[in-house]
């Protein structure tokens, strides 16, 4: 079964579907970042800090 996944004569095709999976991801993660743990973000919610030794 593997060996379906893993064929020689689609590795463009792989890689280009694997990149576009990751770029949507990436998009995502970096949105939820800039919307959750800004600095800004966290005064305007009321978050407190917390300060690590």
């Amino acid at each position: 079964m593997s060996s379906i996944l893993t064929g020689w004569e689609n590795l463009l095709t792989m890689s280009l579907i694997a990149a576009k999976g990751t770029a949507i991801f990436e998009y995502f993660f970096h949105k939820y970042l800039a919307e959750n743990m800004t600095e800004a973000t966290a005064g305007n919610r009321g978050a407190q800090q917390v300060y690590l030794r």
